[in-house]
């Protein structure tokens, strides 16, 4: 049995993915998956290649407002069948215009199967059944809640804080600062803001995991393996136990070992003890966990963004990994600059998958 091919242009995206997830499902079709880097919409020459022995185009690389229409025009010249998911009035004005009005053995072309006008037309007439006459509708639309871009915007908007924190408050009691007893004294003299800082730092471990889990689901309908994806979640799982518990020795218990060795003298070998083991479940165990998940999720996803948004992804398991073995190696300075870069890195990402 030959089964027809299928092209679907800008098959990573989310409506792609949520679609070639249905075609695999409910067809025996030949189904031709690619992104709009592997084939150029502007490039008649792409096009042609992409076209090669197809019986159906599909477009749903959007957005549609400045898209050309040289798929439609291509498709239509060979008698193949083009469906889109358009949802811009002039670029479906566009394509209905390229319909010749008569034509014997003409392909289909469907245009405008997306939420609007498509589906909201159907429902629009399904409500208005039997009423008077209609002056207007009104149609409002949101994203719904397991799209990355949602949760990578506030994943990004908690490590700017986070980040912040750092540079401007954590580091006074870290071993950044050189001076131990003024380290010490910070810690006692401004323990809310010590505690304040360190919160950042939990919920951007938080909203990590939700970027994570968002990003992982939403991708989950392509090509890329599930237990895969699942297996990196679950490493930061994994990851979120030794995190948390290093943050709340970080706020429950150095401060006031820091007040017993300021008053009494005493207390710290047991201090930097304390300290050693937070950065250990912290900065090694903790951190190497997200970052594997890191380098898995971006590798993974690659042929869904552009190389600037998965290179940032990979870049974060990198300098990831690189400040677990200056975890591991008590080397502040390491500890320093890796942060240094991998602080931005996180951020470039995220604001790469919120944006694309």
């Amino acid at each position: 049995m030959v089964h027809k091919r299928v092209l679907v242009v800008g098959g990573t995206g989310h409506f792609g993915r949520l679609l070639t997830d249905d075609l695999r499902r409910y067809t025996d079709c030949e189904l031709v998956v690619a992104d709009r880097h592997v084939v150029d919409l502007g490039n008649p020459a792409s096009i042609e290649s992409a076209l090669s022995g197809v019986a159906v185009a599909i477009c749903a690389a959007g957005p549609f407002q400045a898209l050309p229409v040289t798929l439609a025009e291509m498709c239509l010249c060979r008698g193949i069948h083009y469906i889109d998911l358009a949802d811009d009035r002039s670029f479906v004005r566009k394509i209905r215009s390229l319909v010749p009005g008569e034509g014997d053995n003409l392909p289909a072309v469907c245009t405008g199967w997306s939420t609007v006008p498509a589906l909201s037309g159907l429902l629009a007439r399904i409500g208005t059944a039997g009423l008077d006459p209609i002056d207007a509708i009104y149609i409002h639309m949101a994203t719904g809640n397991r799209l990355p871009k949602k949760t990578a915007t506030v994943a990004f908007c908690l490590h700017v804080l986070a980040g912040m924190a750092m540079a401007v408050v954590l580091r006074h009691g870290l071993e950044t600062n050189p001076d131990f007893h003024d380290r010490l004294n910070f810690l006692v003299n401004h323990s809310v803001l010590w505690t304040f800082a360190w919160l950042t730092w939990t919920a951007a471990a938080l909203a990590i995991l939700y970027f994570y889990a968002a990003f992982a689901s939403a991708h989950e309908a392509g090509q890329v393996s599930k237990p895969v994806l699942r297996g990196a979640v679950l490493l930061t799982v994994a990851a979120i136990g030794p995190d948390l518990a290093a943050q709340a020795i970080e706020i429950g218990v150095l401060p006031a070992m820091a007040n017993r060795i300021l008053n009494a003298n005493t207390g710290a070998e047991l201090f930097l003890s304390f300290h050693r083991a937070a950065v250990m479940m912290s900065g090694y165990v903790a951190n190497g966990l997200y970052s594997l998940s890191a380098l898995i999720l971006a590798w993974s996803t690659r042929n869904a963004y552009p190389v600037w948004v998965y290179g940032a992804g990979l870049a974060v398991g990198c300098f990831g990994l690189i400040l677990s073995a200056a975890a591991l190696m008590d080397s502040a300075n390491g500890m320093f600059w890796s942060n240094v870069l991998l602080v931005p890195s996180i951020l470039f990402w995220l604001a790469g998958v919120a944006l694309v």
